[in-house]
């Protein structure tokens, strides 16, 4: 089965700059916001005597807050997903058309996401058989296992 794009093994995953705009409308949200609370808020607070202490309080939540956030978000970005292994690694994953009408040999796994058939799933891009919670991600270019993921 001819393959629709090029091996996203040699392009990498932030090959694209495209991809990193994203990434840099959030970046700069959540900067503007915290400059924002930071300059309005808590740098007026420290100016008033009575308030400094209160100030101080809420610069370390704040700014461990905003810590937290942002690893949480480089983690997301970096940490990859999962994907589905390769013919080389587990050729059992590889999906070869059949004949209709020959009998089913190999045993399916217990799997919850079926076709309408009752044959286990299929990438038509990957040419791989999908688990579970598995799809193929157009921006990755690969089936990624759990889709629930920030791709850039």
């Amino acid at each position: 089965m001819p393959e629709m794009y090029g091996d996203p093994a040699k392009e990498g995953r932030f090959g694209e700059t495209a991809k990193l705009l994203p990434v840099f409308f959030v970046v700069c949200n959540i900067a503007g916001l915290w400059a924002i609370y930071m300059w309005f808020h808590c740098y007026r607070m420290l100016l008033i005597p009575d308030k400094h202490d209160q100030a101080v309080w809420q610069i370390a939540v704040f700014n461990s807050i905003t810590f937290f956030l942002l690893l949480a978000y480089v983690q997301c970005i970096l940490v990859h997903p999962g994907t589905i292994p390769s013919k080389y690694e587990d050729s059992s994953w590889q999906y070869v058309p059949k004949d209709r009408n020959a009998p089913e040999v190999e045993a399916a796994a217990q799997l919850q996401e079926t076709k309408r058939t009752g044959d286990r799933r299929h990438c038509k891009w990957c040419a791989k058989f999908k688990p579970d919670r598995c799809h193929h991600c157009r921006v990755c270019r690969m089936c990624i296992l759990k889709m629930d993921h920030h791709c850039p």
